[in-house]
């Protein structure tokens, strides 16, 4: 179990009880910045800390809400019994079927399936995780199609393709985006997500098998 607390400046200390799932209370005395600004601090209350694992991303989103006002520190209190599982997304992943580079002609016929974590021309694999699908459950897609090429013009055909900008995650981001069946793989010069089987007929064999345990269970 985590006790966190943060710094936040007055004017915008109210969004972030929106954003913790647990209790907080403000701590009695007030510091006052060179610059003018008012700042509180909030904790987490001394008998109700969240779980360790709930901490991944908090500090993204209290960023987010606060205009980047916010400092948080957390610090460890005590073993507790498991208290269940922590909820995840909802929306399935978009995984990338064949090994090569990601064609622009193909993300934008994908666009209406999905966010995409990956930029035209970037190298992809088998089995990474290329984007968000927009609906539950995981679908597998193909961003090495090229468009075939003929000898036939039409008017429209050659216009220019408009691509949304991908999303990129920070690791804090990535660890707490990724399900219990993917890995966060980080490079030197990249942080990319993957599924933990790369193959779709082992991942297949994976699940079926998870089912099974399920049931037996």
């Amino acid at each position: 179990m985590t006790r966190a607390c943060r710094d936040v400046a007055y004017h915008v200390s109210t969004r972030t009880f929106s954003i913790s799932p647990i209790q907080t209370t403000r701590s009695p005395g007030w510091d006052y910045a060179s610059a003018g600004w008012y700042f509180v601090t909030i904790c987490t209350s001394e008998r109700r800390p969240f779980l360790a694992d709930g901490i991944i991303g908090l500090r993204s989103q209290m960023l987010t809400a606060t205009q980047g006002e916010a400092i948080m520190a957390h610090r460890f209190k005590e073993f507790q019994p498991h208290k269940g599982e922590i909820p995840g997304r909802q929306n399935g992943s978009l995984i990338s079927m064949e090994t090569g580079k990601a064609i622009p002609y193909s993300i934008a016929n994908l666009q209406e399936r999905g966010k995409f974590f990956v930029a035209p021309n970037e190298e992809v694999y088998e089995g990474q995780v290329v984007g968000e699908h927009s609906r539950p459950g995981d679908m597998v897609v193909n961003l090495t199609k090229t468009k075939k090429l003929t000898n036939m013009r039409a008017a429209g055909s050659d216009a220019k393709v408009k691509l949304v900008p991908p999303i990129k995650f920070t690791l804090e981001e990535a660890l707490e985006y990724i399900q219990e069946d993917e890995y966060v793989e980080v490079t030197p010069r990249s942080i990319r997500l993957r599924k933990i089987h790369l193959k779709e007929h082992e991942r297949k064999r994976a699940k079926n098998s998870a089912a099974r345990t399920a049931m037996e269970a």
